[in-house]
């Protein structure tokens, strides 16, 4: 069942009828209130456990305009009939980064949209999760879509997986959210550990997310180093997309298997200038030359390196290049809540 949202929100002029309960603030947070200031204006308060909720309300006369994107999505089948939509977001304090929890509070009621940087740590915009019925509700323009996840990993599970990388790079909300509606159906990654394996090599191949060109092959396209012979002739089928896709072949094969048709090799650029594509034909790859290799399933991150890039890194000179994946590895496991150890085998031992 597919749900396509145009989320759009224009509000205009009021006079404090816009009004929302703001999550727990605990009392340690260093700017507690109703945000962003120029808009909202808290009226009430009342306590909580660790602190207060504040009732916001527009200010009069205050605009505010945002536009987004259309988001096309496959709800997973045990999810047909429900849709988490939100109407009601905020921006939290300042929490710092030395905090054992940070995001949006409770959780059972807000969850975490986006983020960005203040003093020492995080603002994070918080939206009330609401469930519709999808078979009876009329899907009507709001401010956030929440993807169905395939696997329960969080926004800030995955901003930290990314930030802690080593790359000095940020992800975007877009990015988290192919992800999570792609891993399942595209990569057939069923685990958080699996997830956290992927996503260790595509830090690795994409810099941190950075790069879905190969570093050195826009100018000359890298000519006569990648195979073409099932592409075209003014075309070149260099690295591309979160996993460097790379070679003729490889753009047919995903091409058809994902879509059906040649749209890879007839315009091999989409795979690095279509963010849905990059990550598809990265999942697709994993699918198809990782998931099902001997050792996966059982956590071995040294296979995932050696059927990524093997002959290179776990035979020959570069086998510092295959540690330094395994420590992306390690990282992630922690970011993402993962207690189970890190399995270095498959590679070069």
């Amino acid at each position: 069942m597919k749900i396509e949202l145009e989320y759009n929100e224009i509000k205009q002029e009021s006079k404090l009828t816009e009004c929302w309960w703001s999550g727990c603030q605990p009392y340690d947070w260093a700017e507690r209130g109703c945000f962003p200031s120029d808009v909202w204006q808290e009226v009430n308060s009342t306590a909580c456990d660790i602190g207060d909720k504040y009732y916001c309300c527009k200010k009069p006369n205050a605009i505010e305009v945002t536009t987004k994107r259309t988001t096309l999505f496959t709800l997973p089948a045990n999810l047909k009939n429900a849709i988490q939509l939100t109407s009601e977001c905020w921006w939290s304090g300042c929490q710092l980064d030395y905090w054992a929890e940070k995001g949006c509070f409770p959780e059972g009621e807000w969850f975490a949209v986006n983020s960005t940087y203040c003093d020492g740590g995080k603002y994070y915009k918080c939206c009330r999760k609401v469930t519709r019925d999808t078979t009876t509700t009329t899907l009507n323009p709001v401010a956030v879509a929440k993807v169905s996840k395939e696997i329960d990993i969080s926004w800030q599970e995955f901003e930290k997986a990314v930030e802690d990388s080593g790359f000095g790079t940020r992800p975007t909300f877009e990015q988290y959210e192919a992800v999570v509606s792609q891993c399942t159906k595209k990569g057939a990654i069923t685990s958080k550990l699996e997830l956290a394996m992927f996503m260790a090599q595509i830090l690795w191949e994409s810099g941190g997310l950075r790069y879905k060109r190969e570093i050195g092959c826009e100018k000359n396209e890298c000519a006569n180093i990648y195979d073409n012979s099932v592409g075209l002739p003014d075309k070149a089928y260099y690295g591309r997309g979160y996993m460097m896709l790379t070679h003729s072949y490889n753009y047919k094969a995903a091409s058809h298997e994902l879509y059906g048709d040649n749209r890879l090799i007839e315009d091999p650029d989409l795979v690095a200038d279509d963010e849905q594509v990059a990550w598809a034909t990265a999942f697709w790859f994993w699918k198809r030359n990782v998931h099902n290799a001997p050792g996966v399933q059982e956590g071995k991150f040294g296979v995932t390196t050696r059927k990524i890039n093997g002959a290179f890194e776990c035979k020959g000179q570069y086998k510092d290049r295959a540690r330094r994946r395994f420590k992306i590895y390690k990282k992630i496991l922690i970011d993402f809540n993962i207690k189970e150890k890190a399995n270095e085998k498959g590679c070069y031992n």
